[in-house]
């Protein structure tokens, strides 16, 4: 360099957090400008972080990135796969509940031990005092229906009514299991509403209270039942005991397995309870995407085609975005919900994030390739390969 040489600019780098769900603009996390070497240190809060990195250089730049935790960097390729995967708070937290009811389970026998264990199991599952009645018990509904439907995934074969009974003296719950929920999903669970079953046949008052008679009977001797399998030095505790460890022997083998799959089905319940876990927070950047490639044949020139056009089904409610990769000029991915026939809004030429909602027909995406793209073109299109990426975010 000499002083009559222009000026060179200095070198950029930038950190932003990142998003899938949302097009409002990133924060700026770090920025560097140097026209020879500079280090930074960037402290992030507990927790797992996207960050989109960027550099620029006139002449070149190398980079170095070291932490004191685990990470990846890398294009998308490398770095979407990782966040399929659950945290390591989730991880962490599933664990901890589901050992502390491999702890109450190892002490149902034993009568000084078991408070302690019931409390501590309450502790994992229930760190943080909610202060209202209704969300507490839609909490518990939740974590009770979760865990017996963990115990029924560990068995091979279908679970016995002593199982259920054994699972009742456990944690004491008998209306979040009565047998018109069986099916009913976490959701409807959250908000179901408990009411007198409707039948064509009017009865008379006398019959009415018989029955309600003959139900407080049952259901009383049924919970003195119930608490005395709760109580230590008991037969019914002994034979209860026995068969809650037979199935802790079953899920210890696996138990993160077991304890992320329990600690996702309370997730997906969408309690509000469920916002109070520290790992809650880690979910802004949990994502599950699949690829879907397509190839196309040689095109004439002044014509038009459509790359792909496929209906996928939506299950549940999520939101998706969906990106696409081809070496095709110009093109723009229509999203149709096959229900209604509504477009999916767009900015910019490129389908935003959105909420699919549950639908029957299922939701229609279209690649085309508009006829004045082929047109600027005087040769024939060769045939090439496009892919979609379609993200779901939790």
């Amino acid at each position: 360099l000499t002083k009559d040489s222009p000026p060179i600019e200095p070198g950029l780098l930038t950190a932003e957090t990142f998003s899938w769900k949302s097009l409002k603009p990133r924060d700026l996390v770090l920025k560097i400008h140097t026209y020879a070497t500079k280090a930074i240190m960037l402290r992030l809060p507990v927790g797992r972080h996207m960050l989109l990195i960027a550099a620029h250089s006139p002449v070149g730049y190398s980079l170095h990135v070291c932490s004191t935790a685990t990470f990846v960097i890398g294009d998308e390729d490398v770095v979407l796969p990782n966040f399929e995967l659950e945290s390591y708070r989730f991880t962490e937290q599933s664990l901890t509940i589901l050992r502390a009811v491999g702890n109450v389970i190892a002490s149902f026998k034993d009568k000084a031990k078991l408070p302690v264990a019931l409390k501590a199991l309450q502790t994992a599952h229930y760190p943080v005092p909610l202060h209202d009645k209704e969300l507490t018990a839609q909490h518990f509904r939740v974590f009770h229906i979760s865990l017996w439907s963990l115990m029924k995934k560990a068995q091979v074969t279908k679970p016995t009514p002593n199982l259920k009974f054994a699972f009742r003296a456990m944690v004491l719950d008998l209306d979040s299991f009565d047998s018109s929920l069986e099916e009913v999903s976490l959701v409807e669970c959250v908000d179901i509403k408990y009411s007198v079953p409707v039948n064509d046949r009017d009865y008379s008052p006398v019959e009415v209270a018989a029955a309600t008679k003959i139900q407080a009977l049952w259901r009383g001797a049924y919970v003195r039942l119930l608490m005395r399998a709760r109580t230590p030095d008991t037969k019914e505790n002994a034979c209860v005991a026995d068969i809650l460890q037979k199935v802790w022997a079953l899920m210890e083998m696996t138990i993160e397995q077991y304890a992320i799959y329990l600690l996702r089905l309370m997730f997906k319940s969408k309690c509000k309870s469920i916002e109070s876990y520290p790992c809650y927070q880690d979910e802004e950047t949990k994502l599950a995407f699949a690829d879907y490639t397509v190839t196309y044949a040689d095109q004439p020139p002044n014509s038009w085609f459509i790359v792909f056009r496929e209906t996928f089904s939506v299950p549940q409610d999520m939101i998706l975005v969906p990106k696409v990769y081809t070496t095709l000029p110009v093109c723009m991915l229509h999203v149709v919900n096959n229900d209604t026939m509504e477009q999916v809004p767009t900015v910019f030429q490129k389908v935003v994030p959105y909420l699919y909602t549950k639908n029957k027909v299922g939701v229609k995406f279209v690649l085309p390739v508009y006829r004045m793209a082929v047109r600027s073109q005087s040769l024939t299109v060769a045939p090439g390969e496009g892919r979609a990426d379609i993200f779901s975010i939790y």
